[in-house]
């Protein structure tokens, strides 16, 4: 039982600092967009598209309005890192991690 234990706390460790590392490169590029101050749909997507390439541990990345519009988004999940327009049309406030 002293194993399964070990593994247990081992594992959630892990997670932990998984769960830290991309809240860290979510606060980074929050504030990094915060300070660039250019928040039209054009400046937040190419925004976008560079600290997509710097950080590719994101599949996705969006950037959305007060009232949880997305205004615009990137994706890797494809292997080529695009915008993707499509997504324009989504709401994200009912959905607590992205306020």
């Amino acid at each position: 039982m002293g194993r399964l234990e070990e593994t247990a706390t081992a594992m959630a460790r892990s997670i932990d600092q998984f769960i830290d590392k991309h809240r860290a490169g979510v606060m980074t590029a929050a504030s990094a967009a915060s300070a660039a101050g250019n928040f039209d749909r054009p400046g937040m997507t190419r925004w976008l598209l560079l600290y997509h390439k710097i950080y590719a541990d994101f599949l996705t990345m969006l950037s959305a309005d007060s009232a949880g519009n997305i205004t615009t988004a990137t994706s890797n999940m494809t292997g080529f890192l695009t915008a993707v327009p499509e997504l324009l049309a989504h709401n994200v406030a009912d959905r607590n991690y992205f306020r």
